[in-house]
C-alpha cells in the first residue's frame, strides 16, 4: 500500500494555541518504485526432459536501501515450475515447484503477493534465487522482474531509518508463501488424470508453521468438477457438491480470492477432490498462495 505523501503535523501558534495542519510526509522523498532484474536478465531453456532443462534466476539487492519487494512481473514462450529461495534467511517460499500460472504476471495484471516480502540490507547485499525448469516439450524462453518499492534509508534521518526498519522487517514471523500439492514432483510435474478418473491432491503444511491462505490458482488442459474439504475427521466440504473448475479458480493474472482467507494450521490439511469430466487425461497444476506464520 502506497505510503500517504500528506500527514498531519501538531504544530504551536504564534499565540501559543497546539493546532493541527497538512504538510508533506517527509519519508515519501526518500522512496522509490523499483524493479529487480535477474542476472542472467533471460533464461533460454531447453526442451522438457532433457540436457539443460533448468537454470537459476538471481535476484541481487545492493546496499543503496532496503527493498519492499510486493510483485512478480514476467513472461515466457511456454510453462515453467519455480522455486524462490532466499539464502540469507535459509528460506524457501514455497513446498514444491510452483507452476508459472500461479506466479507470473504481466504488468498489465502483475501476481501481487499476499505480503510484501521485505529485504533488509543493512551493510550487506541481499539475494533472492529462483530456480527454473521447464514443463513444456518445446526449448522455453524466460524473463522474470520483481517489483516492489525502495526505502533509501543510507539517507534518511536515523531516527526515519530506524522506524522504517521496525515497521516492515517482520520477515521473520511472517511472509508470503506458495503452496502446492505435495502429489507434485520435485521438478514441478503432476500426474496425469485419466478420462472419467477421481483423485485427491492433497495441501499440508509441515510442523513449523502455519498458512493463512487467501488466494488460489491453478493451471490445467481440460476442464473437471471438483470439491475442497478439510483433511480432518470431519472431512467438511467446501460446498454443497461438485463445482465446475473454471468457478473457483484463477491464475497469476486474475487469482480467486476466497470469501474469507483460511488458517491452515500445522500439519492440517486442505483436500481437493476431482473428477476428470473430459474425454481425455488432463494434468491439473494448483496453488494456494498466503502468508506463512511461524511462532518462536
Amino acid at each position: 500500500m502506497p505510503l500517504s505523501a500528506l500527514q498531519s503535523i501538531r504544530t504551536q501558534s504564534p499565540d501559543g494555541r497546539i493546532i493541527e495542519k497538512i504538510g508533506i510526509n517527509p519519508i515519501k522523498r526518500f522512496v522509490r518504485g523499483y524493479w529487480v532484474v535477474s542476472d542472467p536478465l533471460t533464461s533460454a531453456l531447453a526442451a522438457q526432459g532433457t540436457a539443460g532443462d533448468s537454470a537459476n534466476l538471481r535476484f541481487s539487492i545492493d546496499t543503496q536501501g532496503h527493498f519492499d519487494w510486493a510483485y512478480v512481473i514476467g513472461n515466457s514462450t511456454a510453462a515453467f515450475s519455480i522455486e524462490f529461495y532466499d539464502a540469507q534467511k535459509n528460506r524457501l517460499l514455497q513446498n514444491r515447484p510452483v507452476h508459472s500460472s500461479g506466479v507470473v504476471g504481466p504488468a498489465i495484471r502483475p501476481f501481487r503477493l499476499p505480503k510484501p516480502y521485505f529485504f533488509n540490507v543493512g551493510d550487506s547485499e541481499r539475494e533472492i534465487t529462483a530456480v527454473i525448469r521447464n514443463l513444456s516439450p518445446l526449448p522455453n524462453t524466460v524473463r522474470i522482474s520483481l517489483y516492489g518499492r525502495r526505502f533509501y534509508h543510507k539517507e534518511m534521518p536515523p531516527d526515519m531509518a530506524r522506524d522504517v526498519e521496525r515497521r516492515f522487517d517482520e520477515g521473520e514471523r511472517e511472509y508470503s508463501f506458495w503452496l502446492v500439492p505435495k502429489e507434485t514432483a520435485f521438478d514441478g510435474t503432476v500426474p496425469a488424470i485419466a478420462a472419467g478418473a477421481r483423485a485427491t491432491l492433497t495441501f499440508e503444511t509441515d510442523n513449523k508453521a502455519d498458512i493463512e491462505i487467501d488466494k488460489v490458482m491453478l493451471s490445467s488442459d481440460g476442464l473437471f468438477d471438483y470439491q475442497l474439504r478439510c483433511g480432518d475427521r470431519s472431512l467438511k466440504s467446501w460446498s454443497n457438491g461438485d463445482v465446475e473448475s473454471s468457478s473457483g479458480f484463477g491464475d497469476a493474472l486474475f487469482p480467486f480470492i476466497l470469501g474469507d482467507s483460511f488458517l491452515l494450521e500445522r500439519k492440517r490439511q486442505i483436500l481437493l477432490e476431482i473428477r476428470n469430466t473430459g474425454v481425455a487425461p488432463i494434468s491439473v497444476f494448483a496453488t494456494a498462495s498466503g502468508k506463512q506464520m511461524q511462532y518462536r
